[in-house]
């Protein structure tokens, strides 16, 4: 089941912090829910969540900021199916242009965006912490 997040999904979001070094913190989902716009889905499975994508926007545009699925659950679809429900949401929203980051190495994702029909535009060198370009 895919939902809206909510306030009340932020702690969930924030155990992301522990397999993914690249997920915000609590503090700052908080505030980018209460002040930012910080928008998103979570995708839950018997009661459980298991994934979640974030993103803003703003006009004619969207920044995705996270995507993640629980490692035990990775490889079902997931990812592919919160990110079909964000690009619905998206278009009935008259976006035109949607950007993200993603880590060079980070193939699965990659792979996912293309299959998208997302295009590279640009690499910022030296991104991420470890010196990996995105």
């Amino acid at each position: 089941m895919i939902e809206k997040l909510s306030l009340a999904h932020l702690d969930y979001l924030a155990t992301a912090k522990e397999t993914f070094p690249d997920a915000w913190d609590k503090e700052m989902l908080i505030s980018g829910v209460e002040k930012g716009g910080l928008r998103g889905f979570v995708y839950s499975e018997n009661g459980k969540n298991v994934g979640f994508i974030t993103f803003v926007t703003s006009f004619e545009s969207a920044d995705i900021e996270c995507i993640y699925v629980n490692p035990s659950h990775r490889k079902k679809g997931i990812a592919k199916a919160l990110f079909l429900e964000l690009l619905a949401e998206l278009k009935k929203e008259n976006v035109e242009k949607i950007l993200l980051e993603v880590r060079k190495s980070n193939f699965s994702a990659i792979s996912l965006y293309k299959s998208q029909g997302f295009i590279e535009i640009s690499q910022r060198k030296k991104y991420y912490d470890g010196d990996e370009d995105a």
